[in-house]
């Protein structure tokens, strides 16, 4: 059977559909376009309703084409309703992935449905395949509550994966020529709430591991970092952690932080941001703000503006808010969209404007980079040890390389 991937959304769902195509390797002929192929797998995303439109289509389109269509990811636990206007012909639920090849096999023969709960260890079913940059779940689900997400539908309440499963699975991807290791949840921060040991204690064992790797930390969320601050600081003095924290705000404002259900201030998620900053002066801070929340006024919105120019963050996803199914935000008011655009226009220029700054702040700076990717037009794109991205015109992927910063935009550097 020839399979071909199409993966939405974030780096756990990259990361499961490694895992899915590793499991149908040998079995099956993995192809890279969809024309090729004879079932098309989309592992999907629902985390916004611009998403699950842009995964519905793609669904649409494969089926168009005469192609049979896995649909795994999170949308079926999220949005089932949709599913009415579009029936694929196999499903694959986020925790029984290791039934792809069984769905795979069930579409092309006429329909086979898994969404039962397997709870199986990724981290275990994590291979090693010689990719430059590899995403290794440590855990699933969440212990949140937030009144805007629809994820915790999908990927349930925690569970955490062995220690010594993903210490392994980090060996495997580094022995294989893996040199930048994500580490990935739905909140790295909870990790181990479950089971015992937590972040702090993996990151240690991670960094056991012998060879020259990069390990980036995926998302946490400040409710669960707090507690843990300072283990969490000392964890990331390694060599091989990336100093590269992202940590989402979402609001600046006290108020609709509350109606969020986030479980922390502004003041506590400045106070974790002062914690890493003063240890590392190269931090580099992801954050995220959603846009337009149903109580958001045009004060609370000022709130976040303000917040935002105070931590002047490296990184910054701005999310518009849409309503999902199942979830108590879904039950307020929406703003209009020219509200939420209005808005978003103004986040995004400010969003801009500190980025720059931020980033002619290295200009004559003298840095090491770990190449990781090609770009466009025969250039490569490095990372420095604060995890900013450097566009070089020379390179060798895997390679360290001293540079120059000679030039800098809003989201990358020039280096040479």
């Amino acid at each position: 059977m020839k399979v071909y991937f199409e993966t939405f959304g974030c780096t756990s769902n990259q990361a499961d559909t490694e895992i899915m195509k590793s499991l149908l390797e040998g079995g099956h002929n993995l192809v890279s376009s969809r024309s090729d192929s004879d079932v098309v797998v989309i592992n999907s995303c629902a985390v916004i309703d611009r998403t699950e439109r842009k995964v519905l289509k793609a669904a649409e389109s494969a089926r168009a084409e005469g192609k049979k269509v896995v649909l795994a990811g999170c949308l079926p636990r999220i949005d089932p309703g949709a599913l009415t206007t579009f029936k694929p012909d196999s499903i694959v639920s986020p925790d029984s992935i290791n039934l792809i090849a069984r769905a795979v096999e069930g579409a092309a023969a006429g329909g086979f449905t898994a969404v039962s709960s397997q709870h199986v260890d990724k981290a275990v079913l994590s291979a090693g395949n010689g990719q430059l940059i590899r995403a290794i779940p440590i855990a699933e689900g969440c212990l949140g509550s937030c009144s805007y997400c629809g994820t915790r539908f999908a990927r349930g309440r925690l569970r955490s994966f062995s220690m010594d499963s993903i210490t392994a699975a980090v060996q495997r991807a580094v022995i294989s020529g893996t040199r930048e290791v994500q580490l990935t949840a739905q909140d790295t921060g909870i990790y181990g709430m479950d089971t015992g040991p937590r972040l702090p204690e993996l990151l240690r064992q991670v960094c056991t591991v012998k060879g020259d790797f990069k390990v980036r930390v995926g998302m946490m969320n400040p409710t669960y970092v707090a507690p843990i601050l300072g283990d969490l600081i000392q964890a990331f003095k390694c060599e091989h952690v990336y100093k590269f924290l992202h940590l989402p705000l979402q609001s600046g404002d006290n108020s609709v932080l509350v109606h969020m259900k986030r479980g922390y201030r502004v003041e506590d998620f400045m106070s974790i941001v002062a914690g890493f900053r003063k240890t590392f002066a190269g931090l580099t801070l992801a954050t995220d703000v959603i846009i337009g929340y149903p109580t958001e006024d045009e004060a609370a919105f000022e709130k976040t503006l303000a917040t935002v120019e105070a931590l002047r963050p490296g990184v910054l996803n701005i999310t518009r808010f849409s309503p999902r199914p199942m979830t108590d935000a879904a039950e307020l008011k929406d703003l209009t969209d020219r509200v939420k655009k209005e808005r978003s226009r103004r986040m995004s220029e400010l969003k801009k404007r500190i980025l720059l700054e931020n980033n002619e702040k290295f200009l004559g700076q003298k840095v090491d980079v770990l190449v990781t990717e090609k770009g466009k037009n025969g250039t490569f794109l490095a990372r420095t040890d604060g995890y900013k991205q450097v566009v070089l015109e020379f390179g060798m992927l895997g390679e360290m390389h001293r540079v120059e910063i000679t030039d800098a935009k809003a989201h990358y550097l020039i280096g040479k």
